[in-house]
């Protein structure tokens, strides 16, 4: 009699402490961290994310007889490098032509909020991941907080520069044949430094 008892006793602690398992571990959270991935509708990127390339290149002079065209999102940085497999990059092209001179492509790629370093080394590192020995990255820290180089091997006229200001990662492709685009691009650089942005995401 008494094993009877003692079995139904270890029975009912058994089921006991499934259901308090499963009330515990099992259950789904009525809310959970999403990852970071807004909803780009037209008036959220203009007032999240302000195209501060247009607006610097309105206000100055830096390039003159420029054209620029639509500002569009990608999810590739110099269309070799994947970046869509992290939710939190918000990443948008901008091409610009200026007169008698090879185009100048501008990416601008913004991540999580004050964590600027932590996104330019994510950006770095898929670069590493590329880097070959005839294509290398060359760290300069001459531009903004952070900056280096990319020469890719089937490109030798192109120049690819990723340039860390705050949390934006801007990447910029121009021909590195024309010292006079290069030294217009530094003035664009450090009027990025100098801007201070009033909103953000």
């Amino acid at each position: 009699m008494k094993k009877i008892h003692l079995l139904s006793l270890i029975v009912i602690l058994t089921l006991l402490f499934a259901g308090a398992d499963y009330w515990i571990n099992g259950q789904v959270p009525a809310s959970s961290p999403a990852s970071f991935s807004p909803t780009l509708t037209p008036s959220f990127i203009e007032s999240s994310y302000p195209n501060l390339i247009e607006k610097i290149l309105s206000e100055t002079q830096i390039f003159s007889g420029y054209q620029l065209t639509k500002r569009s999102r990608v999810q590739h940085l110099f269309e070799t490098i994947a970046l869509d497999s992290d939710p939190s990059f918000v990443i948008f092209y901008n091409r610009l032509t200026v007169q008698a001179e090879a185009p100048i492509e501008f990416y601008e790629i913004h991540g999580p909020s004050a964590q600027g370093n932590l996104t330019y080394f994510k950006i770095k590192r898929q670069f590493l991941q590329k880097q070959t020995p005839a294509g290398v990255i060359n760290e300069v820290g001459s531009y903004g907080q952070n900056s280096f180089f990319y020469n890719d091997p089937g490109y030798p006229k192109t120049a690819f520069l990723v340039v860390q200001v705050n949390d934006i990662i801007y990447g910029i492709k121009y021909n590195k044949e024309s010292q006079k685009i290069f030294e217009q691009i530094k003035k664009a650089i450090q009027y990025f430094m100098e801007f201070k942005k009033t909103s953000g995401p």
